[in-house]
């Protein structure tokens, strides 16, 4: 009796801790994606604002999914399940929408900024300026976006 208590508690406290975890996302998430997609990107190259509207956004749910769901192994036909490390999973889910969210604070301001190209100077090469306004925050938000996905291929 004791150890049914025991996983009944433990199924209980995982339970609230993903509902506690979905409403923290539930809040800050829409609020950071309509930061990110309704900012002003003046002078920003426009494959740089697609990477950083688009992708960054679709990638961190993409993530969230992930974190809540675990497939089961391959062949075995099991349903997704949810991971044992509730905690951790949680403390994920909110380090990336918070992270997101400040993302969405900090970012298009940064790449309006690295993309004012006056500031270069007159006798800066073309190309130069253009590693650093469009390959720069490009790889910039990709190493957001696997930040959001690392750890996902191992086992566990």
């Amino acid at each position: 009796m004791k150890s049914l208590y025991k996983n009944l508690k433990g199924e209980v406290t995982r339970v609230v801790m993903i509902i506690v975890s979905l409403f923290v996302a539930g809040i800050l998430l829409p609020v950071a994606i309509s930061q990110l997609t309704d900012a002003t990107y003046t002078g920003v190259n426009s494959a740089v604002v697609t990477v950083a509207t688009v992708l960054l956004p679709v990638l961190a749910v993409i993530a969230i999914a992930f974190i809540y769901l675990k497939a089961g192994k391959k062949g075995e036909g099991r349903m997704p399940r949810f991971k044992r490390n509730t905690k951790a999973e949680v403390t994920r889910v909110v380090m990336i929408v918070v992270s997101l969210f400040v993302a969405g604070i900090l970012l298009p301001v940064a790449l309006v900024q690295i993309s004012n190209s006056t500031a270069y100077g007159g006798s800066t090469s073309a190309a130069v300026i253009t590693v650093c306004t469009v390959l720069l925050p490009v790889l910039a938000i990709i190493a957001i976006a696997f930040i959001y996905l690392r750890g996902y291929g191992k086992k566990g």
